[in-house]
């Protein structure tokens, strides 16, 4: 038994090719959504809401014991991996392994109030005016590139999917307001990494509602 679980902004399909390896292995595979994500709703009204990761870990102990399931191997990355070690800390008798990728594993506060060890500067010498200047321009043409390409094969990126979603609620007012009126609360994680358009998304959704609750860290900006 396999439990896999996705992170943010990701859902099930982020699995389409693992999970048939895995079945073919022998192994029964379950790739929920997590809450929030595809067609999970709450029951009541009254719930309330929250997206923390050891919540999560609690909706996959509920999962586990509606299905019947004792024991599991679970794998997870990004929120999905913090939700699978959180799972395995405190459930480990329900765990038969873990499989962890990418960052927001579980750490120690008290590691975290320790000084970083001091940096030592690169020994490579600065570049030039124009050597920086033709660096940018290999990067820019490198971009296009790749915008070229994905625009060819009709597939597109995280950017594209927030430019389209605001050039659709910029032009569309009734779709606007609707999406405005379908969550009491807009929830911004990491805002000290938000772009430009990440913010005027989130201004296009939260509208006239003043329902933004922003979480940042200003070290890491």
């Amino acid at each position: 038994m396999v439990i896999l679980l996705h992170g943010w902004p990701y859902d099930i399909h982020s699995f389409v090719d693992v999970a048939p390896l895995l079945g073919s292995a022998g192994y029964r595979v379950i790739v929920p959504y997590l809450r929030g994500y595809g067609t999970t709703r709450f029951l009541s009204d009254e719930t309330f809401r929250t997206g923390q990761q050891s919540v999560i870990a609690v909706d996959l102990v509920a999962l586990m014991n509606a299905l019947k399931i004792e024991k599991a191997t679970i794998g997870g990355f990004d929120w999905g991996a913090r939700t699978a070690c959180i799972f395995a800390a405190l459930w480990p008798e329900r765990c038969k392994a873990l499989v962890s990728v990418s960052g927001y594993l579980i750490g120690s506060q008290g590691s975290g109030k320790m000084p970083l060890p001091r940096v030592s500067k690169t020994s490579a010498p600065p570049l030039s005016r124009d050597e920086t200047i033709e660096r940018c321009r290999e990067i820019a043409a490198t971009f296009h590139a790749v915008e070229d390409l994905l625009r060819r094969k009709g597939l597109g990126t995280f950017g594209h999917m927030i430019s389209d979603a605001v050039r659709l609620l910029r032009a569309d007012a009734e779709w606007r307001q609707r999406e405005q009126r379908s969550a009491r609360f807009l929830l911004i994680d990491e805002f000290q990494d938000a772009n430009l358009g990440q913010i005027e998304l989130a201004y296009l959704l939260a509208g006239d509602y003043g329902n933004v609750f922003a979480v940042g860290d200003p070290d890491q900006a």
